[in-house]
């Protein structure tokens, strides 16, 4: 009898290893996702300035009172005479494809300031959309330019006017600079910060 006992045990063990052996085996349903990644790309502003070219050339005794035909430039010249109007001038920012919301600045050195007549370059800007923030110092927002997109033409002003009676020879020196600034929308609490955060004071 035990040994009949033993025999059983024995078989059953042997069962049971087997019966483990094979629930080891067994094929379970089963499946995975695959990873999700994140990729990333860094933001982007860019601007151009130019303006119109204009007839001036010396030899030919053109004196830059018209725009001419041609690309446009980074410089014109202007042989000032008093009482002219509507010197052609138009400088532009071009905020380029690509790029994103952003504060656009221009800066505005005007050396013909107290020799201007009829609507003079402040008013222009103003009347263009650009604020104030301080002298010769002006503002706009720009909504994000979608990649593909054309550019955006922001017109600073477009022409300057010389009074009847300036004393323009004391002006020979004298030049319009203009300067254009961007930077991103995001971030600084207004118009005032960004041109702060952006150093360029």
């Amino acid at each position: 009898m035990k040994k009949t006992k033993k025999v059983l045990l024995a078989v059953m063990s042997l069962v049971l290893v087997a019966a483990i052996s094979v629930m080891g085996t067994l094929a379970y349903i089963k499946t995975q996702t695959g990873p999700v990644t994140n990729t990333f790309a860094v933001g982007n502003i860019q601007i151009t300035l130019d303006e119109a070219p204009n007839d001036y050339d010396a030899a030919k005794g053109l004196p830059g009172y018209n725009t001419v035909e041609g690309d446009r430039v980074t410089q014109n010249q202007y042989k000032l005479m008093p009482g002219h109007a509507k010197y052609p001038k138009d400088p532009t920012v071009h905020v380029k494809a690509g790029s994103e919301k952003c504060y656009v600045f221009v800066k505005v050195e005007n050396g013909i300031a107290e020799i201007e007549k009829d609507t003079t370059i402040e008013a222009q800007i103003i009347a263009y959309g650009w604020t104030k923030l301080k002298d010769g110092i002006y503002w706009k927002t720009q909504e994000a330019v979608l990649a593909g997109a054309k550019d955006v033409d922001l017109v600073v002003f477009s022409t300057f006017s010389i009074k009847d009676d300036a004393d323009v020879d004391a002006y020979k020196d004298a030049s319009i600079k203009v300067t254009a600034y961007a930077i991103q929308f995001e971030g600084p609490k207004d118009a005032a910060d960004a041109w702060t955060q952006g150093g360029w004071e």
